[in-house]
């Protein structure tokens, strides 16, 4: 949809704050894209490079981002540097969300089905603050929630051949709140059954990066199923690990 009639829209419903669902593919037929031919307006694309976007005049309370059935944004929030495939510049994401709607508090969820976070929480968290402030964000409030796997927080000692517990990725500071949700997603696998609808509750935990001369709070709160944590950890291992990123999660 061409930015400008975007505009128009949001001018005439006197819209006060949006909600984004980005999709991977829909079951629409195809959109003409014929006005891609001629200047007279201008395309719209929040993975476009971030300075070629122009500022909206409009301002908007609160903007909710839902990446639910999203594929390659999800992916790529956390993956700078793919091995397999280039980057669809969706580091340019929240930049071009503020430039399109104007606001000063954001609110994203990162659930996909297929590609919930599965290594390295440490690489992950460090790789979303990057693309979060790569643009110096002044004024606004960004919460993430963000759903992984329990092995994100484990690696691999190749000498040792030990399980090793991540810690907390440089600049977050932990707050003292356990959060909770509730969630349906299955693989879509038949050998699982239907228990995979009833194995659905989550425990979270926040990790926070204030910059008060910037005016800048993010949220970053990460989810991880109550049955991994309960089967995946014991408590000397906990113990070794005192600083761990999962130890947040029994505290």
């Amino acid at each position: 949809m061409p930015r400008e009639v975007i505009d128009i829209i949001l001018r005439k419903w006197n819209v006060k704050s949006i909600k984004l669902s980005i999709l991977h593919i829909t079951n629409e037929e195809v959109c003409s894209v014929e006005w891609l031919r001629y200047n007279y307006f201008t395309r719209v694309r929040l993975n476009d490079p971030y300075l070629e976007t122009k500022q909206s005049d409009l301002k908007f309370s609160h903007v909710e981002v839902s990446l639910s059935y999203s594929l390659y944004c999800v992916r790529d929030l956390g993956n700078r540097q793919l091995v397999v495939n280039e980057p669809k510049g969706y580091d340019n994401f929240i930049p071009n969300i503020r430039r399109m709607f104007q606001t000063d508090k954001i609110s994203m969820e990162l659930p996909h089905w297929y590609f919930i976070a599965c290594n390295n929480i440490e690489k992950k968290m460090s790789t979303i603050l990057e693309v979060v402030t790569m643009e110096q964000q002044h004024n606004l409030s960004l919460d993430i929630k963000f759903l992984v796997q329990s092995g994100i927080v484990k690696k691999l000692n190749e000498e040792t051949k030990r399980e090793e517990l991540l810690g907390v990725a440089s600049g977050y500071v932990h707050q003292q709140k356990r959060l909770h949700c509730f969630k349906n997603s299955s693989p879509f696998n038949a050998e699982h059954g239907p228990e995979v609808f009833l194995d659905n509750r989550w425990i979270g935990s926040r990790f926070q990066v204030r910059d008060t001369v910037n005016q800048f709070n993010f949220n970053l709160d990460v989810y991880i199923k109550k049955k991994e944590l309960e089967k995946g950890f014991n408590k000397e291992q906990l113990q070794e690990y005192p600083n761990s990123f999962v130890g947040h999660f029994f505290a």
